[in-house]
């Protein structure tokens, strides 16, 4: 399977969607080009800018739809259809501009995705401009000048700019000058007497370019306020196109950025992103994500998530040894086996399965000291699907509450104490998703108040309000696999970062947004490992691929690495994800092994013979806990590569594939269809 090269895109995604176009409407899609930054109606007068090559675009379209894409390059999409005979089944440009003209041409145009610029952003806005030498500092000094605004249509220069003004107590009733491209607007006002009081608006995207045509000179024009962001270049499909071939069409605007040659040509950081409107009253960047409360994981009494409480199977402190049978203070049988870890907090432990009749996900809370049941849970959920119905997601506690989600795509928020359901919502019934072969295991990630989910292949990205369980939003994109969610913070913005059915991505975590998005080498992953991070190193792990390492840092440079930083293709885990502890990666195939982080090249290796394809691995700063799949407990000293202890907890009863957790000193674990707990010290 590793030597099995990965196409342009996935050959299974172009083969599904090229098969699937109408057979009885196979005549050539009409792409109707509106961007102002895209070579033909634009000009060379800045290097590397505003020169987008459109034509990667529609041989891309035909590769992925299976059918012809011509192109038609027009500012206005009336004078455009002239040459169509009236079609214009994919509109890309400005999209203020498009919204306008589909009303006057009465197209039904629907939003479907946004262009990225070079540095990732999809949005632009308007900047209100003077002369260098006048007096005026700010947009409420500008009370009496005339304003050069741009076309109506254009909301940048035309209505946000009115607003942007208006909220400045500047009056522009009677004193609206409107020009057509922002040239023209800059070189009037330039023209106009030296005492008349002037401003002119401009697009932001327009700036280099009115100095790069030598229309207007280093020096002479100056920015004293504007508006807020509105949305950029934007893709519309016409809705008279069937359900079936608009929908291949967007997964194939999405995909197109994973294609390195494809963003260079689009002068595109990441390609086209799902369509998502901007809030009129406020920008993107005024109201960053901010990330739930979590207690400090050092304290050791807490495990609220998958693998812990930073979801990275960290902790302060291990044991010198494992606890034998004389350190068992309690265990409870449970109605099934079962694959999702195990979370304690507020001394709750909560564990999920299946009823005895296999027909219910059940989920049951135990008391961590004592092991007392405290309450069971359950609902239907008839489904079959490889390796058994049981959630394989881990639940995640925040204050007074339980989420969990099951395999068949049903999310539900419960009482910790009591077990009663706040809310249930199935997803997949409610966005129309299919169930996966081995059914949903994405683990809940919780961020202030909303839930993320990896769901599948329509909506691959949904946002779930905690409090209420209603879908703040859903995003298409490149099919889910069946990795978690990691979050990670960058320059004050909290990420999604993930793994998919084709490679690797991040999104944003207020919109869904694609920030980047990268491509395995070889194809085949099954996608189950969820990444690692460490600051802003992030790794990625298959049964292909190896370990592939990147820098978030180099990712979002000027001059991105198409590929990972460093590689290991020696160690290739299937399901199991890897721990960074310090400065090396702890790795499970094939036996436990320690890699250089930086280099990922190999420190020590050992326990051949007791790991196989998978283990959870818990660390601490100098010991590793590692259950295997054989139902077997291993102590290791990180630092010497020392096997310490090494305890058989069953026999002949399953594999152990439920990742434990350690709270308040006790290791809780599943073997089984038993829940065991231990004290460590």
């Amino acid at each position: 399977m590793k030597n099995r090269p990965l196409n342009l895109l996935l050959a299974w995604v172009l083969l599904t969607i090229a098969t699937s176009a109408r057979a009885d409407d196979q005549r050539s899609l009409q792409l109707v080009v509106m961007d102002p930054l895209s070579k033909p109606l634009s000009c060379d007068c800045v290097q590397g800018y505003a020169q987008r090559e459109y034509e990667a675009l529609a041989a891309y379209l035909k590769k992925s739809l299976g059918r012809d894409v011509d192109i038609i390059w027009h500012q206005s999409l009336a004078e455009a259809i002239k040459e169509t005979d009236g079609k214009a089944d994919i509109v890309v440009g400005k999209h203020s501009m498009v919204v306008a003209d589909s009303k006057t041409t009465a197209i039904p145009l629907k939003p479907v995705a946004q262009l990225t610029g070079k540095s990732g952003g999809t949005t632009q806005h308007g900047l209100i401009v003077v002369r260098t030498e006048d007096t005026a500092q700010k947009l409420d000094a500008l009370i009496g000048y005339e304003i050069l605004f741009g076309p109506t249509e254009a909301e940048e220069k035309a209505g946000a700019a009115e607003a942007a003004l208006a909220s400045a107590g500047v009056e522009t009733k009677g004193v609206r000058k409107r020009y057509g491209a922002c040239s023209e607007a800059a070189t009037a006002m330039l023209k106009m007497p030296k005492d008349k009081a002037v401003a002119a608006v401009i697009s932001s995207y327009a700036e280099p370019l009115l100095k790069g045509c030598g229309s207007i000179r280093e020096g002479e024009l100056r920015v004293v306020g504007r508006t807020k962001d509105v949305p950029f270049v934007t893709a519309f499909i016409n809705e008279g196109l069937s359900a079936e071939l608009s929908e291949n069409i967007q997964i194939a605007l999405l995909t197109a950025g994973t294609d390195p040659k494809f963003r260079k040509s689009m002068e595109t950081l990441a390609g086209f992103v799902p369509w998502k409107p901007i809030d009129p009253a406020t920008s993107p960047e005024d109201t960053p994500v901010k990330r739930s409360k979590i207690p400090d994981p050092s304290s050791g009494s807490q495990w609220h998530q998958f693998r812990g409480e930073d979801r990275n199977a960290l902790v302060r402190w291990l044991p010198d040894q494992l606890p034998n049978e004389a350190k068992l203070v309690w265990s409870h049988e449970l109605p099934s086996v079962g694959y999702g870890g195990l979370v304690a907090a507020d001394g709750v432990v909560v564990v999920s399965g299946r009823d005895a009749q296999d027909r219910n996900d059940a989920f049951l809370a135990f008391a961590l000291s004592d092991g007392k049941p405290l309450w069971q849970t359950q609902y239907k959920s008839p489904s079959t699907f490889d390796y058994g119905n049981t959630p394989r997601a881990t639940p995640v506690i925040n204050n007074a509450t339980v989420f969990t989600f099951g395999a068949a795509g049903i999310l539900s928020s419960l009482d910790l104490k009591t077990g009663r359901t706040n809310w249930q919502v199935d997803l997949a019934k409610k966005l129309g998703e299919s169930l996966p072969t081995w059914g949903f295991c994405c683990s809940p990630l919780l961020i202030e108040n909303t839930l993320y989910l990896q769901l599948g292949a329509k909506q691959t990205l949904v946002a779930v309000d905690s409090k209420s369980g209603s879908i703040d939003w859903s995003a298409i994109g490149r099919p889910s696999a069946y990795s978690s969610l990691m979050p990670m913070k960058f320059q004050g913005k909290d990420l999604l970062v993930g793994i998919d059915r084709i490679g690797y991505f991040i999104r944003s975590a207020s919109d869904g947004k694609y920030l980047w998005l990268a491509k395995r080498k070889y194809s085949g992953d099954f996608g189950v490992p969820a990444p690692v991070i460490q600051g802003t190193t992030i790794l990625f792990t298959g049964e292909n691929n190896g370990l592939e390492l990147f820098d978030l840092a180099s990712i979002a440079s000027e001059t991105p690495t198409e590929g990972p930083q460093v590689a290991n293709d020696a160690l290739l885990p299937d399901s199991h994800t890897p721990v960074i502890a310090g400065d090396q990666v702890l790795v499970a195939h094939e036996g436990l092994h320690a890699l250089d982080l930086e280099g990922l090249e190999a420190r020590w290796s050992i326990a051949e013979d007791k790991i196989h394809s998978y283990a959870a691995i818990i660390a601490s700063s100098n010991r590793a806990l590692v259950a295997t799949e054989n139902n077997e407990l291993l102590l290791v000293d990180t630092k010497q590569g020392e096997l310490l202890d090494s305890i058989v907890l069953a026999e002949g009863v399953g594999p152990l594939l439920s990742h434990p957790a350690i709270a308040n000193n006790h290791l809780l674990i599943r073997v089984g269809q038993e829940i065991r707990c231990y004290q460590l010290r």
